[in-house]
């Protein structure tokens, strides 16, 4: 990978389709403050090209929202209350036929039954310390993970985990 710094990245993007070229669209990469694009040569090494961008300062006042509990669809709850017990280190604090929920140090997931508004699968992203510790301990527990961490270029080490009924949680650690 190389990495290219440009007074104007826009204009260079542009040049670059211009030309035939496919580049990624632009994007802010928060965790090193650039405005960016990528583009592989023939070979497949990939190019990166950035250019440093400045936000003002924003006053935030006291936060409003505090915590997410994402609603994870499944037919059978209690097998599901079993997996994310059992397999993926959740606690249960409270459960019933229809629901459950699950905590694991600040997160919180709801387990419900599938059907009426609750169809089809779910997805949540979830923040960690350590990508590589979690998913050394999920994978010997038997976690239907979908592959090692990988370092994102936006910032996030993250991987992702299947539920037995297909719902996809993510994993990722921040590193910037």
């Amino acid at each position: 990978m190389l990495f290219f710094q440009a007074d104007d990245v826009a204009a260079l993007r542009g040049e670059i389709v211009a030309r035939g070229g496919e580049p990624s669209e632009l994007e802010n990469v928060n965790w090193i403050k650039m405005r960016m694009f990528q583009l592989e040569d023939p070979d497949g090494h990939r190019l990166w090209f950035g250019q440093s961008f400045q936000e003002p300062e924003i006053e935030r006042p006291d936060p409003l929202l505090w915590q997410i509990m994402p609603s994870l669809p499944l037919t059978d709850v209690a097998a599901g209350l079993e997996y994310y017990r059992d397999v993926l280190g959740f606690s249960v604090n409270y459960a019933q036929q229809d629901l459950a929920v699950m905590d694991r140090d600040k997160a919180r997931i709801l387990l419900v039954a599938r059907g009426g508004r609750f169809t089809g699968i779910g997805a949540c992203y979830v923040y960690v310390r350590d990508a590589d510790q979690l998913h050394t301990e999920l994978t010997g527990k038997g976690a239907t993970v979908l592959g090692a961490p990988v370092s994102r270029p936006w910032g996030l080490r993250e991987f992702q985990v299947l539920d037995p009924e297909g719902n996809e949680i993510t994993f990722g650690q921040p590193f910037e």
